[in-house]
């Protein structure tokens, strides 16, 4: 990874309808992402995707439907 950066993951969250949620930046007008954020010292990658959906959207329950290894991580939720 580049100096300054930090393993990450990403979740793409589908809803029942397989519409895929973004969310507008609020530091950046025009800009919008999907959860994701770093992975902790120790912690998994799953686990990490977890946290960062509730952390950024409130989300405490949801299912994993695929899992893509890149780099970043990427889960579908």
């Amino acid at each position: 990874l580049p100096q300054g950066y930090r393993p990450n993951v990403g979740v793409c969250l589908i809803n029942s309808d397989d519409q895929i949620f973004v969310a507008s930046r609020l530091n950046v007008p025009g800009a919008w992402q999907m959860p994701q954020g770093g992975i902790e010292d120790g912690e998994e990658p799953k686990s990490a995707a977890i946290r960062e959906l509730r952390e950024e959207t409130g989300i405490v329950s949801a299912e994993i439907i695929a899992e893509v290894r890149t780099k970043p991580f990427l889960f579908c939720i």
